[in-house]
């Protein structure tokens, strides 16, 4: 079976299908489904031969659309969701310039842990104005992710783009389908949301999250620690170990490279 070759098309028409299809989970609240092929088209966009120019290009349209909304944007939903966008092309240009730096050595989870970082450095810069996160296309059905009393409210985040990948890789990755890869991503979508079904509990909602990191404490007897959000605290160490590693075997590799120009002089 031949997949869709969403992966030959350009990469704006790519982030373009990304963005419709986030914008169509939360416009259905009740069945937000489309979020699970919503960022298969990003991994394919980071498939791209990505130079500097791209890189910058990038980071460029990011800050005058940071500027922008800072200027203009008087509604905190609508300046969060901009500041979402902003963070989300950092978060694609950044993974993109780690992977030249590092001779395509990352992969694509390195992307996920870094991305899923980023949102829990996202939720500590923004607690004060309501930021907006992946995770809150599940808002009004939280009866999928009761589990995240376990993960904290970003576990959420992983759930899709680990989903996400595997429908990438089904689907975008090679010309012909692969059903290994299809099949993982259903169970990893039906899995938890089974599971969660069977829980007594309603799970963390995000004004809970909210009211937690800003310094309030929460009420039923939950959590009351940061421990609440132990993937994304997790995955934010490991982003800042990830880059520390890049740059260090950058340093490493421009080391000998040096000296054996000043030995040819």
């Amino acid at each position: 079976m031949n997949s869709i070759q969403l992966n030959k098309k350009n990469p704006v028409v790519l982030f373009t299908v990304a963005c419709l299809l986030v914008v169509l989970s939360f416009l259905v609240p009740s069945f937000p489904v489309a979020i699970f092929l919503a960022a298969a088209p990003l991994y394919a966009v980071l498939d791209y031969p990505w130079t500097t120019k791209t890189i910058l290009l990038f980071l460029l349209i990011s800050l005058i659309g940071a500027i922008v909304v800072g200027l203009l944007g008087s509604n905190r939903t609508t300046s969060s969701i901009f500041v979402y966008l902003f963070f989300l092309m950092t978060a694609l240009s950044g993974f993109a310039g780690l992977q030249l730096l590092s001779g395509n050595r990352l992969n694509k989870f390195s992307f996920i842990i870094l991305f899923i970082g980023g949102e829990y450095f996202l939720l500590l810069l923004m607690v004060q104005q309501n930021p907006v996160f992946l995770a809150d296309v599940f808002q009004y059905k939280i009866e999928w992710t009761r589990w995240n009393i376990y993960t904290g409210y970003l576990g959420a985040t992983l759930w899709i783009m680990v989903a996400n990948l595997l429908f990438y890789q089904s689907i975008l990755k090679t010309p012909k389908l692969s059903i290994i890869p299809l099949i993982a991503g259903v169970l990893i979508v039906l899995i938890p949301m089974i599971y969660s079904y069977n829980l007594p509990d309603n799970g963390m909602t995000k004004d809970e999250v909210i009211l937690l990191h800003s310094g309030h404490e929460l009420e039923h007897g939950k959590d009351n620690t940061n421990h609440s959000e132990i993937i994304s605290r997790s995955s934010a160490w490991v982003s800042v170990l990830i880059i520390i590693f890049t740059l260090v075997n950058i340093k490493r590799k421009k080391g000998p490279v040096n000296r054996s120009l000043n030995n040819g002089k």
